[in-house]
């Protein structure tokens, strides 16, 4: 009796979780969207949040409650929260997509607390800070910007540190570095911008010296050159400025 129960509950999880799966086929690759970036399907209507992600939200939430510590779970969970927060932004809704933004990052949190030496897990979290930074850069709410891109960059410094060899920890760093250095900007805080974009330069100048480098990498270099020159320029350093506009 109690076995066959078991049985029968096992099997209900199982059907679920493929389920799951049929729905979210991409959750993995939806955890590794550049922010800002439109999802691959858009709805037919642009009006609502593609269907299938409010369904999988509904079968994930239950069993995130019931199952605190299932990995699983909370890497599906914080990863369609997190592309819902992406979709709604990029519809000009701010407002919807601030508690997406949130609950992938508690999500995120919880799965690197689980595995505290997981390397795919500090990068899951290092995209979710990435991502609220970037909320909050368009809402002109910069000093909190600049708290979640940071700890963006301490993450991704530490993959860095302990994978060398991996050119993504690195591209992701330069992208946290140039975050930092565009919201200081913004902040007015130049000098702060000058040491991120300086810090950037030799983040991509190891990136375009690698035999995978690509035209789009050698182009973040330059840009991150550009930012240089001109910061130094506007803090009255020319000298140190032209090496970096050639």
């Amino acid at each position: 009796g109690d076995r066959d129960g078991t049985l029968v509950l096992a099997d209900a999880h199982d059907r679920r979780a493929r389920v799951i799966d049929e729905l979210v086929l991409d959750a993995e690759i939806a955890a590794r969207l550049e922010p800002n970036t439109v999802p691959d399907h858009l709805p037919p209507d642009p009006e609502d949040v593609p269907a299938e992600w409010r369904k999988a939200l509904g079968l994930l939430e239950p069993l995130a409650s019931k199952k605190g510590d299932d990995v699983d779970v909370l890497e599906r969970l914080a990863a369609i929260h997190g592309r819902t927060a992406i979709w709604l932004d990029d519809h000009a809704r701010r407002e919807e997509s601030f508690g997406h933004h949130r609950a992938a990052l508690v999500c995120a949190e919880r799965v690197a607390r689980i595995r505290p030496r997981d390397h795919a897990s500090k990068g899951a979290l290092a995209l979710a800070h990435n991502a609220l930074g970037h909320h909050y850069a368009e809402g002109d709410q910069i000093e909190d910007a600049i708290r979640h891109h940071d700890a963006s960059r301490a993450l991704n410094e530490w993959l860095v540190r302990r994978d060398p060899k991996d050119s993504h920890w690195r591209h992701c760093l330069g992208i946290d570095l140039e975050n930092l250095c565009d919201a200081c900007t913004r902040l007015g805080d130049r000098k702060r911008a000058l040491e991120h974009a300086k810090q950037c330069v030799r983040v991509r100048e190891v990136l375009c010296a690698r035999r995978d480098s690509t035209a789009e990498r050698r182009s973040q270099l330059a840009d991150a050159h550009r930012d240089v020159a001109e910061l130094s320029m506007d803090l009255g350093e020319a000298d140190q400025a032209l090496p970096h506009y050639r």
